[in-house]
């Protein structure tokens, strides 16, 4: 089989998406901790929460509904509003959950911060940045003719050498948007256990989530086939809920938010 070289930039731009999905978040639970003095703790439940309501319960039930309905993923707006729904559902309730048996002991502000950061961390790390250091071990193995690379098919090599190089940086923007993104709904819920705001901000965080979640859903079933306007889509939808929340957060006593 013919090795097809990968260029130096494909190799760089995963490494630099690599290194955004594990870093950013190990540094935002460093700063967290040295700033407030706390944080892992919250961050640990964070992750914890999005592990058993996505990656088990949410799976769960994708299994089940695209058995009983096979058409689904054919149907492109039944195929959004189902998977955006189901997602910012499963997610902000385990949310809801984690913050409120956070809160009993340490309804500070540095609890929802925590808990943000372990659940927008764990999803980057666990969903795309094992992949991309798995991917960049690969790229470097196909480079050097390793026998790592013995087992793939040419069409795999390919998807390396052929993709422009700058395209597999938005693996690690996507992340920084949905980290900052999970952060904001953390803190938005937090708000929400410790009756800052009304209760009903738990269906405003909800619609959020499912809102954010429509580009790529959109992208996934084919309406949409501009991975840089789905970006755009999740970063308007996280920019919109960073300035509710910041717009809540000032509506706050000052002395509230202390470390």
């Amino acid at each position: 089989m013919t090795q097809t070289p990968v260029p130096m930039l494909t190799i760089v731009c995963i490494a630099v998406s690599a290194c955004l999905s594990i870093l950013v978040p190990v540094a935002l639970l460093i700063g967290c901790r040295v700033r407030f003095g706390r944080g892992p703790k919250a961050a640990a439940v964070g992750a914890l929460c999005f592990f058993v309501s996505v990656m088990v319960l949410e799976t769960l039930l994708h299994q089940v509904v695209f058995s009983l309905f096979p058409a689904l993923p054919f149907l492109p707006a039944a195929y959004v509003l189902y998977g955006c729904l189901a997602s910012g559902l499963f997610e902000e309730t385990a949310r809801l959950l984690g913050l409120k048996w956070l809160c009993r002991k340490d309804p500070d502000f540095v609890t929802g911060l925590g808990y943000g950061i372990g659940h927008g961390g764990f999803e980057a790390v666990v969903m795309v940045g094992i992949n991309l250091v798995a991917s960049l071990v690969l790229v470097l193995a196909l480079n050097h003719g390793a026998d790592l690379a013995s087992g793939l098919t040419q069409a795999q090599i390919d998807v390396f050498s052929s993709t422009p190089s700058t395209a597999f940086l938005w693996s690690g923007a996507e992340r920084l948007i949905s980290i900052c993104l999970h952060i904001a709904l953390s803190v938005l819920i937090w708000m929400v256990v410790t009756k800052r705001i009304s209760h009903w901000f738990y269906w405003v965080s909800v619609g959020l989530h499912a809102l954010s979640n429509a580009g790529a859903a959109l992208y996934q079933c084919g309406v949409w086939t501009s991975l840089p306007l789905t970006e755009l889509w999740t970063l308007c939808t996280t920019v919109l809920t960073v300035a509710l929340v910041v717009f809540l957060l000032k509506r706050q006593p000052h002395k509230e938010f202390s470390a």
